[in-house]
């Protein structure tokens, strides 16, 4: 028996947890994704008559999202 037999076995679960949960995190991102989209299309197709509203929300949207990816990309930088 190999004296790195135990370390290959930890390495190896390691592993495996690491793909679950980067396997996890696509399908949390997808599900967030799909939300998105879906409440975007709600505001569209139930304030298509108020345009100005709906350009109002959409800007507020877009800006939220845009400073949270900035936060989130300078948060990687640091780590």
């Amino acid at each position: 028996m190999n004296i790195f037999q135990p370390y290959i076995e930890k390495s190896d679960k390691q592993d495996i947890r690491d793909r679950d949960e980067r396997k996890s995190q696509r399908n949390h991102n997808t599900l967030i994704l799909v939300i998105g989209l879906a409440f975007l299309g709600f505001l569209i197709v139930f304030l298509k008559d108020d345009k100005e509203l709906l350009y109002k929300i959409i800007i507020a949207i877009i800006s939220f999202v845009g400073g949270f990816g900035i936060g989130r990309t300078n948060l990687k930088k640091e780590d």
